[in-house]
């Protein structure tokens, strides 16, 4: 945990851009400031980002003086050195401000019978002074240098994700619970969390529920690398009621990844949820047939972004894209075949037909357009060149080739 307060040495080296920094006017400085802590916790590889934001508070006493109400709402515990610094050198009054916390979970308790079992880690500790904390992201635990290895050696202990960070009980009201933990982590989803309150949920790793959850304020639902079997057979709306979904996120993140299918879709557009859903990512997806998108995707009429990178096996019999919703703005697709199976080239060129003579002509034009078919396809009487040309005369933003890296799962 870094410690941040203003230098009194004379400032030499940037002093100039410090001063024309300085002579914007503050409201423009506090976004910025705003700004600048937003990227820098932005997540990366599900690397877990650093407390390296509080630097900048070193910078003068004047920007410490600004940016500290903004920076301290932030907070990255990522080892036990750091727990333990937050926990001897942040004071109550400023632990209370923390409303956003990256944490590394080393997910151990004692074997214990009691009702209230110690963690190994120290981290719910730090967690218990983050009273208002409304945002939390826990990601892997990649080391334990500073803990008591002696201690844990002769302590029987078993993994317990959520009841090692809040073994009494979670004192906030979190508004987004986001894991971005190793695919084989076993987590026991929302027995400490509140599901009640929660917006933006992120799952990764063996993640079950041990009973279904109401969740009526969720809006935002993202699934990337999850394993086990436990979401095979079951509807989302099944697992998190009362949902009404605005955003849904999928990849499956790992060769043994759970992988999306029929009723799984078809769960997301039951009842009134197509009026909510206005994003919709299926990464990797090749158990969906094209019947089943069809259908769906013309139900929903308030779509607004679309990415669906499909991997066919044996059918891509319905033409999906000629049932895109007049809503969306964001149009991106990928297909392509399982490696044992054939390609479907008939099919995939009456995608192409309908996409060069529907959707690139749509008007009003769509915003985003990002698609990546076989060259095979793409070089017949010039189709990439021509869809460009296309794209220019309509100045929609058109790309082609890859773009599924650009998705933030």
């Amino acid at each position: 945990m870094e410690s941040a307060h203003p230098s009194d040495q004379p400032l030499s080296e940037g002093a100039i851009g410090r001063g024309y920094f300085l002579q914007i006017p503050p409201e423009l400085r506090l976004v910025i400031y705003q700004s600048y802590l937003d990227d820098h916790r932005r997540v990366h590889n599900s690397r877990q980002p650093t407390n390296g934001h509080l630097r900048l508070l070193l910078t003068c006493h004047q920007v410490y003086d600004e940016a500290k109400e903004i920076f301290h709402r932030y907070v990255s515990l990522r080892n036990e050195r750091e727990i333990e610094a937050f926990l001897s050198c942040v004071g109550d009054e400023r632990a209370v401000r923390v409303t956003f916390a990256d944490v590394a979970n080393d997910g151990r308790v004692e074997q214990s019978r009691a009702a209230y079992r110690m963690p190994i880690s120290g981290l719910h500790s730090a967690l218990w002074k983050m009273k208002r904390l409304q945002h939390l992201r826990v990601f892997a635990y990649e080391a334990t240098p500073f803990l008591n290895l002696y201690q844990v050696s002769r302590t029987r202990w078993t993994l317990q994700s959520e009841e090692a960070m809040y073994p009494g009980g979670c004192p906030a009201h979190l508004l987004s619970y986001e894991l971005y933990v190793n695919p084989e982590a076993k987590v026991q989803l929302l027995e400490r969390i509140p599901p009640h309150e929660l917006k933006s949920l992120r799952l990764s790793g063996s993640c079950q529920l041990l009973r279904e959850q109401q969740t009526p304020a969720l809006r935002c639902l993202t699934i990337n690398g999850v394993t086990g079997s436990y979401f095979d057979q079951r509807r989302f709306d099944d697992c998190f009621q009362g949902a009404m979904l605005e955003s849904f996120v999928y990849g499956m993140g790992h060769r043994l990844g759970f992988e999306i299918r029929n009723h799984h879709l078809q769960s997301l557009v039951s009842g009134a949820r197509p009026q909510h859903l206005r994003k919709l990512v299926l990464l990797g997806c090749s158990r969906l047939t094209s019947e089943v998108i069809t259908g769906c995707l013309s139900q929903l009429n308030a779509l607004e972004y679309l990415a669906m990178s499909l991997v066919t096996v044996d059918e891509l019999r319905c033409n999906f894209v000629a049932a895109l919703p007049p809503t969306v703005t964001t149009f991106k697709l990928t297909i392509t075949n399982a490696w044992y199976s054939i390609p479907l080239i008939k099919e995939e060129r009456l995608l192409c037909e309908t996409i060069e003579n529907s959707v690139l002509v749509r008007t009003p034009s769509l915003i985003v357009l990002r698609f990546h078919f076989r060259t095979l396809l793409m070089g017949e009487n010039a189709r990439a060149k021509r869809w460009q040309r296309i794209g220019d005369d309509t100045r929609v933003n058109l790309v082609l080739g890859p773009w599924e890296s650009s998705e933030t799962l």
